[in-house]
């Protein structure tokens, strides 16, 4: 049985075009929640000024988690791009009939990535190897 999945992006009130983009954080770990959380207070990311990666020649952030300390970097996802907070959802039509899709609930233009001991770099992290593919396919249809 083939499965269809549409993508639904809402007509965005007048407010709501003013608001901030989220911050998308990838942890080193498996959290048993998907969806917002409330890190303002609880997760504070602070910036290590006398350390620069070699790879992406960025700064390296410090955090903690559940009590382990992480080392991070931000990546960015470049003018040309934006990166979406989908939510699914799964209504009945008319018929009673479940449709499976998916709706933007959020947008995005960088997030942090996490390691435990080290920062992550594009030779260790698959999300920072996406990132340099983006470049490369930047260069290739210039």
């Amino acid at each position: 049985m083939e499965e269809a999945i549409t993508f639904k992006t809402p007509v965005i009130a007048q407010a709501s075009v003013s608001r901030k983009p989220e911050t998308v954080h990838i942890l080193p770990c498996e959290v048993a929640h998907s969806g917002h959380a409330n890190t303002s207070g609880l997760f504070v990311v602070r910036t290590d000024a006398s350390t620069v990666t070699n790879d992406t020649k960025s700064s390296v952030y410090s955090s903690n988690f559940r009590g382990r300390g992480l080392k991070g970097v931000k990546a960015v996802l470049g003018g040309n791009y934006a990166g979406l907070i989908l939510q699914e959802g799964v209504p009945l039509n008319e018929y009673g009939v479940s449709t499976r899709y998916w709706r933007t609930d959020g947008v995005f233009s960088e997030m942090f990535v996490w390691g435990h001991d080290d920062a992550p770099t594009p030779a260790h992290d698959a999300a920072l190897r996406a990132f340099a593919w983006m470049d490369v396919e930047a260069d290739l249809h210039s």
